[in-house]
């Protein structure tokens, strides 16, 4: 099966793409096929990410969110994963995990990320999309910050990542 052009980054790219609408449609083709694989471990599923907010440009990557009663990845849940063609990462100074999806070599399609049901990060990630979502001056102003992260950093996330992390803060009043 070939890989949806509409979607996917080599891993040391950043760039962002303008708001595909097809986005949210491939985020549910893809979190339906998780909870049939996952079954009752997966509490709730969610589209998460810039991809998940209309109308600002984000980078061509679907971010899924997988709440579960530990908030940890099961040793079964793993191997499900690695089956569906996903490798487990972590990230420096987070405490979730994560599993990114890549197609053909080095791109990644998605990254699902683990997090503790009703828990304080899935409560954060939830409610910093739904301010967005809500506040489309804010939502631009966040896709102004990307952008210049992204030109500013093309070929190094962590760069990208810190300059977005403040964001957080000044939108929701938290810091991950």
């Amino acid at each position: 099966m070939r890989r949806n052009p509409k979607i996917g980054i080599s891993k040391n790219d950043v760039f962002l793409k303008d708001h595909d609408p097809e986005w949210a449609k491939l985020y549910q083709e893809e979190a339906n096929a998780l909870a049939e694989m996952l079954g009752a471990e997966a509490t709730q599923i969610d589209h998460i990410g810039s991809t998940s907010i209309p109308g600002i440009k984000a980078k061509p990557l679907i971010d899924i969110m997988i709440q579960t009663e530990t908030g940890e990845p099961s040793e079964p849940m793993q191997s499900k994963f690695e089956e569906r063609g996903y490798l487990m990462r972590t990230f420096p100074n987070r405490a979730e995990k994560a599993f990114t999806k890549y197609e053909e070599g080095d791109i990644a399609t998605y990254n699902v990320h683990i997090a503790k049901f009703q828990g304080h990060f899935s409560k954060m990630i939830l409610l910093f999309r739904d301010t967005l979502r809500n506040d489309p001056v804010l939502a631009k102003e966040y896709e102004s910050i990307k952008q210049q992260a992204a030109e500013d950093s093309a070929k190094d996330r962590q760069v990208y990542y810190k300059a977005k992390k403040h964001f957080f803060k000044k939108a929701i009043g938290w810091e991950y």
